[in-house]
Parts: C-alpha cells; structure tokens; sequence
C-alpha cells in the first residue's frame, strides 16, 4: 500500500471522526429527541457505559442505534430517502396491480350485514362507500351549517375536514368531496386531513377502526395549529401498551383482526375537565391502560375508554385567563386530540350535536364568551349537523 492510498484512508477517518463529534457534540448540547413522527416510533437513546453491557455487545449495537436516530439532520435523510422508496414502491405496485390484479384483494367482503371489508395486501378492514350522489348527500348538512353559523359576526369560524375511510374509495382517491365542501360552505378558514393513498391511510389510521392512530392525531393537531394559531406541544413518549385492540370495525364484524393500541404521552399544564356540572378526571385511563386494568373482553372500546367517549358536551379549563375561549362542534375523531387542542386555550366547550335537537349557536356564543369556533369531523359529520339542529 503507497502513502498516497495510506493517505486517503487517514483523511477519510478523520472526516468519520470530526463528523460523528459534532453529532455527539450537537445531541449533548440539544439534549435527545424521544420520537419520530415520521417514523411512528421510539428513537433509541445513547446508552449508560457499563462493562457488563459491554462485554455482552449490546452497549455498542445500542450506541450504534442512537447515534443513528439521534444524527444532525437524520431525521431530514430519512424523510427523503422515506419518500424516495414510497414512490418507486408505489410505481412497482401500481405496476404489478394493473398485470396481476389478483395479487392483493381490493374490498373483499367480510361481513355482508355490516358492511365491513377488507383492503389490500395487509388486509386493512375499512367501508366500502358509495360516494356516487355525495353532493345530494352532503346538501342538507351544508344548508344547515350555513344557517347556524348565518348572522354571527363577532367570533372566527373555522372548518376542518378529515379524509376517512367512511368518505373515500381506495380504488379512486380523486373525488372532489373536500372541494365541494370548501366551495358550499361559508366558512373562510378550511383545512383539509388529507389521504393521498392506501399507503398513507396505514400510516394514520388503524387496521381495524375508522379513527386516527397515535401518528394520525398528532399530524391533525399540529395542522389544526396552523389554522387555530396556536404552536403544537410534541410528545415525550410513545406508549406501546401491547395491549391488543379490536377496533370498531372488527366489533361490528366479530373479526380476529386486531391493531397493538399505542398513544403519545404529552406534558400539559394542569387543568380541570368537567361533563357538565360534574368535574371528571380523563387522565385515571392513562394510567389504568400502562397497569393492564382494562383488559375485559376480547372486543373492549380501549379507544374511547382512553380518549374518552362521546359525550353531548366538555369543558376544558386550563385557566389561563389571557387566552381566548374555543367552542368545537365535532364527531368523535376529536376526542384524540380535544386535550391537546384545548391546552391552547382558557376554555375550551366541546360539543356533540348527535345529543342535541335544536341547538342554538349564537345563545352559546353568547352564554360561554367564545371566541373561535371549530368544526371537525369526516364524511358523516353534517349529518351530525342535520341531527343537532333540526
């Protein structure tokens, strides 16, 4: 080996060592990142040194994981190469499906009575709409939003609508139900919970209910953030539960499919939570879901015993008297998220028109001194609308 190829080695090393001390340097200073959102997961940690671990070899693969998980700009490379890989996957897939349609099953039935079928090759349990007549549908709902809202003027409005697998087809995600929407109704400030693909419906959604995942409530509440103003609070832990989870489509079909049920833990300022009159404590799921407390039966809704389930109205009191007061209309995907949203907030009213029959927006702007309004919810949310104020 001649001095010019020794050469080229040193300097190569010494770029390998000055890069990974800046890395080391940066993780010291910046303190180590607990989740990926990107990549829905925990990231490793740089380890503690102890001979033992050493000598098994685990100290140095847990090194090894950190460094990489905790790398100025890793995150970023990942995105890119996460994107890279998706597109060419959707290219080889699109491809093969289009010569062999037989390879993966697109809605195949599972249950006739309820209605639940079974898409793609992980086999994913989502409905089955017909969105042919969505306009004649969606009509009503729209008339009577504009009319509730008609005539208020001293509050923000604003409409947040989610892609769900209640409100699109797989087969052709090119439906122009969000446009229609944002076209009809009279509300300024829209966003969009957008699916671009089946692929990016697995992301966000479980495999067998028809709500986000840990990963789909966070991306809401952080573009919900850019709507309502407000800078999302990032989660300090992912909690996986190893708790199995029949979802609401495997209840209504008694399927054996089943999601692991994993959420965010979050630091929120301390706050009161009321149903109506009465003072609750949501938090107690928390810690009851971490010692296996509600491991009942088989089809258990640890979805909503967690996130708590629909009721006809919330107060959240974060009691911060210099911040505005939040009213939300929404369905039940909200409830994911409604603490986190409302820690942005003084008082946040959270409502449920299901369990209404003539509601009165303009008389609870008034009595709550509200000053935002939001609308949330998917395809089946106006007829929530249609139900609460008829």
């Amino acid at each position: 080996m001649n001095n010019k190829i020794k050469f080229k080695i040193l300097y190569i090393i010494i770029i390998l060592i000055y890069i990974m001390s800046i890395n080391i340097g940066i993780i010291l200073v910046r303190g180590q990142k607990d989740v990926s959102t990107l990549e829905n997961r925990v990231l490793s940690k740089v380890p503690k040194f102890t001979f033992q671990k050493f000598l098994k070899g685990s100290y140095q693969k847990q090194l090894e994981d950190s460094l990489v998980d905790q790398a100025l700009l890793g995150q970023l490379m990942k995105q890119n190469i996460k994107s890279f890989e998706s597109n060419i996957a959707d290219g080889i897939r699109r491809n093969l499906e289009e010569k062999f349609s037989f390879i993966c099953e697109r809605y195949k039935m599972v249950d006739n009575k309820t209605k639940v079928y079974m898409f793609g090759c992980n086999e994913t349990l989502v409905d089955k709409p017909d969105l042919s007549n969505f306009r004649e549908e969606l009509q009503l709902g729209i008339s009577l939003l504009n009319n509730l809202i008609s005539g208020i003027s001293n509050v923000k409005f604003y409409f947040y609508y989610i892609d769900s697998s209640r409100g699109i087809n797989f087969n052709d995600l090119n439906n122009d139900i969000y446009y229609y929407l944002n076209e009809n109704i009279n509300i300024k400030n829209q966003g969009h919970f957008k699916i671009n693909s089946f692929e990016d419906y697995n992301i966000y959604f479980y495999k067998t209910d028809h709500h986000w995942n840990y990963a789909g409530s966070q991306k809401a509440y952080e573009e919900l953030g850019n709507m309502l103003e407000y800078k999302p609070i990032m989660p300090v832990e992912l909690v996986n539960s190893e708790i199995k989870f029949y979802g609401s489509y495997s209840r209504n079909a008694v399927s054996d499919k089943y999601d692991i049920f994993c959420y965010y833990k979050y630091n929120l300022p301390e706050h009161n939570i009321y149903l109506g009159n009465r003072k609750v404590d949501f938090s107690l799921n928390d810690e009851q879901i971490r010692n296996g407390d509600f491991l009942y039966d088989k089809y258990f809704n640890y979805y909503a015993q967690h996130y708590a389930a629909d009721h006809k109205e919330v107060i959240y009191d974060y009691k911060q008297n210099n911040r505005e007061n939040l009213l939300v209309i929404k369905n039940s995907y909200f409830n994911a998220i409604q603490n986190l949203v409302a820690a942005h907030f003084n008082r946040t009213y959270i409502v449920d028109l299901r369990h209404y029959n003539n509601f009165n927006l303009d008389k609870y702007i008034r009595e709550k001194n509200i000053d935002k309004v939001l609308f949330i919810g998917d395809y089946l949310y106006l007829d929530s609308i249609a139900k609460g104020v008829k």
